[in-house]
């Protein structure tokens, strides 16, 4: 029994020791907010419009679904391209919270990020572009607009971090 919770403790300050030196760095917990809201963006309404019968329009991932009995003609192209951005986000900030250790490669994913990121709001402007053009339709402000720019500028913040840990790193070895 006391072999038993020798080895028990030993485990737990392993996984104590990794969440620590992981967590530690506060670009850790940007990449994280990353992730999470991906996710949020992908499992909520991306944008919603109403026209002028004040009916409800909403893009999802699943498609355009709305209240209104007219259609709208919408690429969907754009909307497989803005999925299929986000969940390489999600699965790129993901990968490079546990990259700690490798702050280069860690920097340079984080980098690829902000670009994405980048093609995320892009892909966004360009389907409600579209569905405005081709439909009198109105945007609503809501979290689909706020989250795109908020990961933008977490991923700025988490490159800033990660090149800051590059200078204290580089710094302590000139003192060596």
């Amino acid at each position: 029994m006391s072999r038993f919770i020798l080895l028990m403790e030993k485990e737990i300050n392993f996984g104590r020791k990794f969440f620590e030196g992981m967590i530690q760095r506060i670009q850790s917990l940007y990449l994280l907010l990353i992730v999470v809201f991906s996710t949020l963006l992908l499992s909520g309404n991306i944008l919603t419009f109403t026209d002028s019968g004040n009916n409800v329009l909403n893009l999802k991932y699943s498609g355009l679904a709305g209240t209104g009995s007219y259609t709208v003609d919408f690429a969907g192209q754009f909307l497989i391209l803005f999925i299929a951005l986000n969940i390489l986000l999600a699965l790129l900030s993901l990968i490079s919270v546990f990259m700690y250790r490798n702050r280069k490669r860690q920097g340079k994913m984080v980098l690829a990020a902000i670009i994405i990121t980048v093609l995320i709001i892009l892909t966004e402007f360009l389907m409600a572009y579209n569905l405005m053009s081709n439909a009198d339709l109105r945007l609503i402000p809501g979290a689909g607009l706020i989250l795109p720019p908020l990961m933008a500028v977490l991923a700025v913040l988490a490159r800033r971090g990660i090149k800051k840990d590059e200078k204290l790193v580089s710094s302590y070895e000139r003192l060596r």
